[in-house]
């Protein structure tokens, strides 16, 4: 983990790294999972997993500068996957985090905006190992799609317990899934951009329109391997 310093006032106002605050060194030992959430305390969050055990690291990040001595969550559960498809998100709430990795599928965790601490692990979906991928929560965060074993499913989190996973559509891709400022979802496919246009619904009335957004041919970013006639 690295980081840069950039003062927006330099360069004419076109901004600028700052003279001996670039590349700074911060930690090592971590997956592909790093995602950012505004904390409680005028500071941002910046999230990181380690890819040697089930362990998130959250840095704190202040008007003053980036605090290196991150809070620590370790979680004993069996965790080795260092760089294949792993993604975080957070929820719209800031209230939960959800992972996801090639050896340890779908988890979902409780997240302290005040404290950077995460807690409550529950696995979401651990029947795709080999096949991880994109992870999102719908804009109420009663709902959480993802990717796995060549699958786009839907689960209703709601409940907090007994969950149900529905698939909703045969994909494989290792493209995260993103919430749009529209509210809607979206994610790469074969011919553009798939869309969710109701994702806060249970399946089918979520609205999944596979033809939403067309892109030009060779523009967009669904695993070449998966394209037919390749």
């Amino acid at each position: 983990l690295y980081y840069s310093e950039v003062n927006i006032n330099l360069n004419g106002g076109l901004g600028d790294v700052v003279a001996g605050q670039k590349g700074i060194l911060v930690d090592s030992g971590f997956t592909e999972q790093m995602t950012a959430v505004r904390g409680d305390n005028c500071n941002i969050w910046l999230l990181l997993h380690t890819n040697s055990s089930n362990t998130f690291k959250a840095f704190k990040i202040l008007p003053s500068g980036l605090d290196p001595i991150p809070v620590t969550s370790f979680f004993n559960t069996p965790f080795n996957d260092g760089y294949s498809c792993n993604y975080m998100v957070i929820a719209p709430a800031r209230n939960k985090v959800a992972s996801s990795t090639v050896t340890s599928g779908i988890t979902m965790y409780d997240f302290d905006t005040g404290t950077g601490l995460f807690s409550n692990m529950q696995v979401i979906d651990t029947s795709g190992q080999g096949v991880g991928g994109g992870i999102a929560f719908s804009p109420s965060g009663n709902k959480l799609y993802y990717n796995l074993d060549n699958y786009l499913y839907q689960t209703d989190i709601s409940s907090g317990s007994a969950l149900t996973k529905t698939p909703i559509m045969s994909y494989y891709s290792c493209n995260q899934i993103k919430l749009g400022p529209d509210q809607k979802l979206y994610l790469p496919y074969f011919t553009g951009l798939l869309r969710i246009n109701a994702p806060d619904l249970s399946y089918p009335a979520c609205d999944l329109d596979p033809l939403a957004n067309l892109l030009p041919l060779c523009t967009n970013t669904y695993p070449a391997i998966s394209m037919p006639n390749v």
